[in-house]
């Protein structure tokens, strides 16, 4: 009897995360996607402090700037053409109307981002394209365009050799205790054309490989792109754009990473996590009911009881 899809075998695992593992995970909306769920099932996770970042180059500039406890200053802000402030370091969720404003949204997001660098054990990295934005006024990488007109800002493409270089330099002084897991976002660029948009996940797809080849003992690459792409291979399995994935394939990769990534123990309490979850997303019919209460304090028993496991 056939299958009726390409299983993809993944690779041997290089990593070992416990319920006790702390982990960041950083880049497109394919990573928040992915860390939402090791948040929801119990793992203790942190995803994108500053927001969604999509190229390679944004993103090592974020760990830098976190792992030498960089925080932004007013110089790094700028108001744009809707009368809004932005950060050349943040994605939108630092915008605000006043400059105080927009600062302070920034330095939050920017202790929380030091605090989950320094504690991060494994860091899982979801790069979505080659093409980044650079400030043509400080000539700055940007870590988003924020949708201003081209006057701000010039686009530019990165290649292959690029990408390896700056991360098998930057990776190389890493604390020797963390470990980098890379995947590829497979969201569609067609604001690129389709071709475009292959040719960038080849080029970040080449430059993954050339760096864990570099650095086996501190880098993997998790074959998300692929699961997507050829094990799934429908577009059942994407949202309504036909773009992002969908909620129904981002869990499958969430359950493929479990099996390759997560020790027996951390398999278990993610499973018991897993029935919390679904517990507190329950809608009662009568919130005001005996019964409801009943739910609700088991549901308290069950948190506590999983956590001092």
């Amino acid at each position: 009897m056939p299958l009726f899809r390409t299983p993809v075998v993944l690779p041997p695992q290089s990593v070992s995360i416990s319920p006790k593992t702390s982990l960041l995970f950083v880049g497109s909306c394919f990573a928040e996607e992915v860390g939402k769920r090791a948040k929801t099932y119990g793992l203790q996770a942190t995803s994108n402090p500053t927001g969604t970042l999509y190229n390679p180059e944004s993103i090592l500039l974020t760990l830098q700037r976190w792992q030498h406890n960089a925080y932004t200053s007013a110089d790094d802000l700028f108001k744009g053409s809707d009368e809004l402030w932005h950060s050349r370091f943040h994605n939108s969720l630092a915008d605000a109307r006043t400059k105080e404003e927009c600062l302070e949204r920034c330095l939050t997001a920017d202790k929380q981002g030091i605090k989950a660098f320094r504690e991060a054990a494994v860091i899982l990295i979801t790069w979505g394209t080659n093409r980044l934005y650079v400030d043509n006024e400080t000539k700055q990488v940007l870590a988003n365009c924020h949708k201003q007109p081209p006057q701000f800002y010039c686009e530019q493409t990165q290649t292959t050799q690029e990408i390896a270089r700056h991360w098998i330099s930057y990776l190389q002084c890493l604390p020797a205790e963390k470990k980098v897991v890379f995947t590829v976002s497979p969201y569609r660029y067609k604001k690129y054309g389709l071709h475009g948009n292959q040719l960038a996940k080849s080029a970040l797809l080449l430059a993954i490989d050339e760096i864990c080849n570099a650095l086996p003992k501190r880098c993997a690459y998790f074959p998300a792109y692929e699961i997507v792409l050829d094990e799934l291979r429908d577009y059942r399995f994407y949202a309504q754009d036909m773009l992002h994935v969908s909620p129904v394939a981002a869990d499958y990769v969430w359950e493929q990473f479990q099996s390759w990534a997560l020790t027996p123990e951390a398999l278990s309490y993610s499973a018991k996590w897993k029935k919390i979850a679904q517990r507190l997303q329950h809608v009662p019919r009568d919130a005001q009911s005996e019964a409801y209460k009943h739910f609700q304090e088991e549901t308290k028993r069950l948190i506590e009881t999983t956590k001092n496991d």
